[in-house]
């Protein structure tokens, strides 16, 4: 009786050791500051150039493709893949902004190596198709 009593006072106060922690919520503020933050660090690990793709992702909604040219405290610069015309664009007003690299040359040069190997199977079989006939 007595083992019954402890074993259910341990649990009960196990059980309310862990209700009582505070959830943190955090503010629209520390949302955005956060997101502003991430956003300048994936425009500095980019760099600058024609050789740092990215494509930015805007609050409104809308998708911009292109490299960066300029990156200052507040704001960058993105000129366009297509057109080349420069944009400014404030951290705060992007929601995400995503690294294009292309592929690198070793996974380029499997990915040609494994087609060219298929196309030579490919006509190798129809050669002997044809021979056959």
């Amino acid at each position: 009786m007595w083992k019954r009593f402890l074993a259910l006072a341990l649990a009960g106060a196990l059980v309310c050791s862990q209700g009582g922690a505070r959830a943190h919520a955090s503010t629209q503020a520390d949302r955005d500051a956060a997101t502003v933050a991430k956003v300048k660090a994936k425009i500095a690990r980019a760099g600058t150039g024609e050789a740092a793709r990215v494509t930015v992702r805007l609050k409104d909604g809308t998708t911009r493709e292109g490299y960066v040219s300029e990156a200052r405290e507040a704001e960058f610069v993105l000129r366009d893949a297509k057109t080349d015309a420069p944009t400014v664009f404030a951290y705060a007003d992007v929601a995400r902004v995503e690294i294009n690299r292309g592929r690198p040359a070793s996974k380029q040069l499997a990915i040609d190596a494994g087609v060219t190997a298929g196309l030579l199977v490919f006509l190798s079989l129809v050669a002997v198709a044809v021979g056959r006939d």
